[in-house]
Parts: C-alpha cells; sequence; structure tokens
C-alpha cells in the first residue's frame, strides 16, 4: 500500500512559501518590528513569514541581524544603520536557508541575540511544529541563544498536521506569539497557561 504525503508534510521551494498569503504574513512582522529597539541584537530564521520583517525597519538605527537566511540577508543589505551577520553552513536545496552543523556550530559559538524572531510549519494543541528536520535543530539553537524569542504564526498553520515536534508551549524561552487570528480555543488555553503572550494583529 503506497500513500502520498501530505502537502503540509512537504517543504515547498522558498519563493512558493513567500508569496503565499502574502498580505496575511506582513500583519505579524509589522506587530513584531514594533518590539525591536534601537541598539539590540536580532536573529531571523529562514522561513518566508519572516522575509517581510525587514520592510518594517525604517526609522531604527544600530540594528544587528543575525540570520541564516540569504534572501532576508540580501534585503537587509540594502537597509542603513544595521549591521548584518550571516552563519555560516550548508544552503539547503532551494530553501534559501543555511543549515547543518557548521550552522548550529556557528549560531551556537558566536552569537547572543536579544530577540530571535522565529515562525513555524504548523501548531495545535500539543505545541509547535516543523516539516523538515535541520530547520528544525537550528530553530531550537537559536531559541537556546537568546534572551527571548517571538513566534510570528498566521492562521493557514492551524489547520495543517507537520510530525516534528519543535517544542511544547512549557518552553521558557519562547515569550511571545504573533498571530493574525485567534486560534482555537484549546490552542490558545494551553499557550495561555504556559505564561506565553499571545498576540492577535488586527
Amino acid at each position: 500500500y503506497v500513500s502520498l504525503l501530505e502537502n503540509s508534510n512537504v517543504e515547498f521551494t522558498y519563493a512558493i512559501r513567500r508569496d503565499k498569503n502574502e498580505a496575511i504574513k506582513k500583519k505579524p512582522c509589522k506587530q513584531a518590528a514594533q518590539r525591536i529597539t534601537d541598539g539590540s541584537a536580532i536573529f531571523l530564521d529562514g522561513s518566508s513569514t519572516l522575509a517581510f520583517l525587514p520592510k518594517y525597519f525604517s526609522g531604527k538605527s544600530s540594528i544587528h541581524v543575525i540570520t541564516n537566511n540569504i534572501h532576508i540577508a540580501s534585503e537587509i543589505n540594502q537597509l542603513k544603520g544595521i549591521d548584518l551577520s550571516v552563519i555560516g553552513g550548508e544552503v539547503a536545496y532551494r530553501s534559501n536557508s543555511i543549515v547543518g552543523p557548521r550552522a548550529l556550530e556557528d549560531l551556537k559559538t558566536n552569537y547572543r541575540p536579544n530577540i530571535s524572531f522565529l515562525s513555524c510549519n504548523s501548531l495545535d494543541e500539543n505545541g509547535i511544529y516543523m516539516s523538515d528536520e535541520n530547520q528544525t535543530l537550528l530553530k531550537r539553537t537559536a531559541i537556546k541563544v537568546s534572551n527571548q524569542t517571538v513566534l510570528l504564526v498566521d492562521h493557514s498553520k492551524f489547520t495543517k498536521n507537520d510530525y516534528i515536534l519543535l517544542c511544547d508551549y512549557n518552553i521558557k524561552n519562547i515569550q511571545t506569539i504573533i498571530t493574525d487570528q485567534l486560534p482555537s480555543e484549546k490552542i490558545t488555553e494551553n499557550i495561555q497557561s504556559n505564561g506565553i503572550n499571545l498576540i492577535v494583529t488586527k
């Protein structure tokens, strides 16, 4: 018996993921940018959602950005007053993301961001999920080395199913989840009962 994987379990190309639900993805990014203060060091992961965050850097100064995504790095490289670091490692096929052992070691050894901004493939009442193991390992490392982590997720991720658990809601380093719609009552309850700040954009 042979069955095909559902689309939710496939890591699509970066360009496809970036362009899907663009208007929806911009809302959490606009809200997230308000949390970035001048002089802070931030990590942006390789997710397509985070591609829109640099558009809201206008007016900020002396920001230090660390990323594992070459598209995001290229966008930020056009902005003045921002220091940019790209972690080293292997560029995953068609993802624009740098992953693998060298990337993990570089991030773990050399950086301590004030805030990491991450996204995910899906979430449910039990936790936050990914569909790619290398991306999962890098995001876990970012969470560990950062003072705090902000997760950006749009409502399309509430109904998907993925099989790699990034973390549950009991993790201490994720302080905030920003989304464009309120999740189900059970998901909302589990997020808030673990002390995570849930912000729904307008």
